[in-house]
C-alpha cells in the first residue's frame, strides 16, 4: 500500500475509495461490491483501485470496520467504568455478540474471511485514515481491539483472567481455554450467518453463558 503519511492527496484518494465501498456494501449487502462500482461511485478507473490496494477483498476489509463503529463505542463505555479483569471480559464478549450478530457476514469477513490474519494491519491502516473514529481505550481493551488475528484478541482478553479464584485454568492453560472460546464463538456466528432469522438476544444469552462455563469456577 502507499505511505498515506507521506502524501495527502494518497490519503484522500484512499478514504475516497473506502467511502465509496461502505456506501455500496451498506445500500446492496456485500455481494454486490465490484471494482467497477467501487471505481465509478469514487470517480476514478477501475485499474487505479490497485495502485491503494492489493486486490478488491482488501478494500472490503477496509470498509467493513466502520461496522465496527458500534462495537468501539461500547467498548468505551465499558472502559470507563470500574470492572474487576471478569467484569471486563464478559462485558466485552457481550457488546462484541450483540454487535456481530446484527452483522454477522460482516463480523465473519473480518475475522475469518481471507485477509483474517491481517485484520490488526488493516485496523491501524483504517483509523490512521480515520482519526476521527478513534477511541482511548485500556491497555487490556486496546490489546484486544488490535490483536493480529481473532485467535489473539480473544486470548489477550482472557489472559487478565487467569489464575485468578474465579476461574477455573491457570496460567498454563490459557491456550487450551481460548482455543474452546474461539471455536465455540466462530461456530456461533457461523450458525447466525446460516440462519439469518435466529434470535439475537437469545444467541448472546446462549454464548454469555457458555463462556460462564468454560470459565468460571464452580
Amino acid at each position: 500500500m502507499p505511505d498515506w503519511k507521506k502524501d495527502a492527496s494518497l490519503r484522500k484518494n484512499a478514504v475516497r475509495f473506502i467511502e465509496a465501498a461502505y456506501d455500496i456494501i451498506d445500500a446492496e449487502g456485500l455481494n454486490s461490491l465490484s471494482v467497477r462500482k467501487v471505481a465509478e461511485r469514487a470517480g476514478f478507473h477501475n485499474s487505479t483501485i490497485y495502485t491503494y490496494f492489493k486486490d478488491i477483498d482488501a478494500l472490503e476489509q477496509l470498509a467493513c470496520i466502520r461496522y465496527l463503529a458500534p462495537y468501539a463505542s461500547k467498548l468505551s463505555e465499558i472502559n470507563s467504568e470500574q470492572l474487576s479483569a471478569g467484569e471486563t471480559f464478559y462485558r466485552v464478549w457481550e457488546a462484541y455478540f450483540t454487535e456481530a450478530f446484527r452483522n454477522p457476514q460482516i463480523f465473519y469477513l473480518l475475522f475469518f474471511g481471507k485477509y483474517d490474519t491481517g485484520i490488526a494491519d488493516a485496523m491501524n491502516t483504517y483509523y490512521d485514515l480515520f482519526p476521527q473514529e478513534t477511541h482511548n481505550w485500556s491497555e487490556v481493551v486496546s490489546h484486544m481491539y488490535f490483536g493480529e488475528s481473532y485467535d489473539v484478541r480473544c486470548k489477550n482478553l482472557l489472559k487478565p483472567l487467569a489464575g485468578s479464584h474465579t476461574v477455573r485454568f491457570a496460567a498454563d492453560q490459557v491456550d487450551a481455554v481460548n482455543t474452546l472460546i474461539v471455536n465455540y464463538t466462530k461456530g456461533m456466528l457461523e450458525k447466525k450467518c446460516a440462519s439469518p432469522s435466529t434470535d439475537n438476544e437469545a444467541l448472546t444469552r446462549e454464548c454469555l453463558s457458555m463462556l460462564h462455563y468454560i470459565v468460571d469456577r464452580t
